[in-house]
């Protein structure tokens, strides 16, 4: 009988499931793993196929989630059938991969990841000592969140499953945050390594979903985390300015905090709604408009000000061609005019209402 496509899903994330379960890299773990991949191969093809075969024969006909070429990997050692652990790594490393393109711009694929099990696997696997397989990781929670925010409370949640973070994690910053998922993202941040903080900082933004988790990250120092990310690469601001414009989402204290710090007040956020790169563009304005929102920013005190960004905000949803700037600029044009006739008017002017208006109308 041939199989539905239903079916060649749930084959293909069992046993992308199974090889991130072998993440130990222990002889017994790995046999095991063979064994239970084998029986799911068996039930659905009746044929036996080596689980390293099927990994890498999805992973050739999926697009692939992007992994880090500087992170560190481990040493060879001979493992079991002469298998080395660099080479089980680079196993976890695809399919972990692969259930990140399951999941990405499909809900059908992120509800099938989800339902699996993945996800508690994942967090486990935050902890492994190769940064290739952390950072992997990272962006497959990263969109699994995307597609699913309610799944952050997986993020907030104490796993007594998963080793400590790092010993000599300075300054107590872990002390408000119970979860030792949030405690190892946080101490990724803070290392400051280019190419894992600023994923660690995204995956953090993506999570940061309710006050309570603004609270507590708030209380566990993330401003001070955010200020060396700002003070980094240009791909490591962006990540600082994500995390910032999630920690003042709807939050009236955490945006006059942000705003009475020295690398987050409105004269710097406004140097980055004028930088070259569109997403430090966006973030930065996505920051001034929540501040605006909640009322943190009075637009009778900064009208220019507001008016600026709001000129941005409206050149990015005309001019960048970027789907995900598209999808988030119409937002942050709504958080500024939501109580400001004159900004409305503005908004209307520059041609805005029917550029909106074809959008709702091709989705």
């Amino acid at each position: 009988m041939e199989k539905t496509r239903g079916d060649n899903l749930f084959l293909w994330l069992r046993v992308c499931v199974c090889v991130v379960h072998a993440c130990s890299f222990s002889d017994s773990s790995y046999r095991q793993t063979d064994m239970i991949a084998d029986k799911h191969i068996h039930t659905h093809t009746r044929t036996h196929t080596h689980l390293h075969t099927l990994t890498y024969m999805h992973l050739h006909s999926c697009r692939p989630v992007a992994t880090t070429s500087s992170a560190r990997t481990p040493a060879m050692h001979p493992g079991h059938n002469g298998t080395s652990v660099q080479a089980r790594s680079e196993v976890v490393v695809h399919a972990v991969a692969a259930l990140g393109s399951f999941a990405f711009g499909s809900l059908e694929g992120n509800t099938a990841v989800m339902a699996a099990g993945a996800f508690p696997l994942l967090k486990q696997l935050l902890h492994s000592g190769n940064l290739k397989i952390v950072v992997g990781v990272a962006r497959t929670m990263k969109i699994l969140l995307e597609g699913n925010p309610l799944a952050s409370q997986h993020i907030f949640r104490h796993s007594q499953d998963a080793g400590p973070i790092a010993a000599g994690f300075v300054g107590g910053l872990v002390q408000h945050c119970g979860d030792d998922t949030v405690q190892r993202l946080l101490y990724l941040i803070s290392e400051g390594q280019e190419g894992t903080s600023d994923v660690a900082a995204s995956l953090l933004a993506r999570a940061c979903q309710t006050r309570q988790q603004q609270l507590a990250l708030s209380r566990a120092r993330v401003w001070e985390i955010t200020d060396g990310l700002l003070a980094s690469s240009p791909k490591g601001q962006e990540a600082g300015l994500d995390l910032a414009a999630s920690m003042v989402r709807g939050n009236s204290e955490q945006a006059a905090l942000m705003l009475r710090r020295p690398s987050t007040n409105l004269v710097v956020l406004l140097g980055y709604v004028r930088h070259r790169r569109p997403f430090t563009r966006l973030l930065a304005c996505t920051c001034v408009a929540s501040a605006v929102a909640c009322g943190a920013l009075p637009l009778e005190k900064h009208q220019h000000e507001v008016s600026a960004v709001l000129h941005t905000a409206i050149k990015l949803l005309f001019a960048e061609p970027h789907k995900g700037i598209k999808e988030a600029a119409p937002n942050i044009v709504a958080l500024l005019i939501g109580n400001s006739v004159a900004l409305q008017l503005a908004a209307s002017d520059a041609g805005l209402i029917p550029l909106l208006v074809s959008q709702v109308g091709s989705p």
